[in-house]
């Protein structure tokens, strides 16, 4: 790839990134394409536990089934990581609600969403090959491959059969086995403010394990304290209303910024893995070594530099900022 060649392909991945970020963020309910409204993406203040529960997973159900949909239609890599945010989202919600589900009820729903969450997994990373290889000797190639997956994805999501998460979603809430009894039901029933300081804290302490030198991470402990980062993330945007004057505010933009320098450095990583990967399957049918060209290798290490450096400075400054919920929650009116 040329250097001009990176520089336009750089702009893009920004531009991107930067809509990316956009697209997570919590918001408040718009028109459906129906002319309905939408189920809120925030928890509101009067809300009970498990009414803030029944409309978070409601919201990010129907913003999954509406970017499946898009996955069936387009080729777009736009949807498909959407979809996988939309899941990432609501695992980190019913994680963070864990104390007023069931057990069984808790499990059952994890596995589901990780199910669906991992479904997408390889054409979104096949959609980052090709971006990075664009303009490359192996541009074609990963073109194909990433083309190739998402018709086998579309397959598997196609299945008339199929309910809706939406529809599960409502099954779930509905079922009396699903909700947790004895303290769990008071939590349930107790303002949503209650259950948000523990999943908030839980959140913050299971970051905060990882230490504060982030170069000290190996690729396996880095890629799981940036899904920890994100459910802080998700939780914060949650719940954020229920505190008066945005207090949330700073703390989400650190976050923000430690999270895209963790998604550079998870995506590059992705990279190397796939061509060594690649490497080894080429050795062993006695077929040529792809390899990652020298140029794009030389960027992809400038940026992972880059990225680590940021990424660092964003954890510091996360931990200089702490929590966020500690003042008093915002009463009901």
């Amino acid at each position: 790839m040329t250097k001009a060649a990176r520089k336009d392909a750089g702009a893009g991945k920004r531009g991107r990134a930067k809509k990316h970020s956009g697209d997570r963020a919590a918001r408040p309910a718009d028109p459906a394409p129906d002319g309905s409204a939408r189920p809120a993406t925030t928890v509101a203040a009067g809300m009970t536990g498990a009414e803030a529960l029944s409309a978070l997973l409601r919201a990010g159900a129907a913003e999954y089934d509406r970017q499946r949909a898009l996955v069936l239609e387009s080729s777009d890599p736009e949807p498909t990581h959407k979809a996988r945010v939309a899941l990432r989202r609501m695992r980190a919600i019913v994680g963070g609600f864990a104390p007023i589900q069931s057990a069984d009820g808790l499990r059952s729903f994890q596995r589901d969403l990780r199910r669906a969450f991992r479904a997408f997994g390889p054409l979104r990373d096949a959609d980052v090959r090709a971006a990075e290889f664009a303009g490359t000797p192996a541009a074609d190639a990963h073109a194909a491959a990433a083309a190739t997956l998402r018709e086998e994805l579309r397959a598997r999501l196609s299945d008339g059969s199929a309910q809706t998460l939406a529809a599960q979603v409502e099954a779930r809430l509905g079922d009396a086995d699903f909700w947790r009894k004895g303290a769990g039901r008071r939590l349930a029933n107790a303002p949503a403010s209650v259950i948000g300081q523990l999943a908030l804290q839980e959140a913050w302490a299971a970051m905060l394990a990882f230490g504060d030198d982030l170069s000290a991470l190996s690729i396996e402990d880095r890629h799981e304290f940036r899904k920890d980062a994100k459910s802080m993330r998700y939780l914060t945007e949650a719940f954020r209303p229920l505190w008066p004057a945005d207090a949330a505010k700073g703390f989400l933009s650190r976050m923000t910024k430690l999270q895209d320098a963790l998604g550079i450095m998870n995506d590059i990583a992705g990279l190397r893995a796939h061509a060594e990967e690649a490497a080894q399957d080429a050795e062993g049918t006695g077929g040529g070594q792809p390899h990652i060209p020298d140029d794009l290798a030389a960027d992809l290490a400038a940026r992972e530099a880059a990225a680590a450096r940021a990424a660092q400075k964003g954890w510091d400054r996360l931990r200089d900022k702490g929590p966020w919920w500690t003042d008093a929650p915002r009463r009901a009116t």
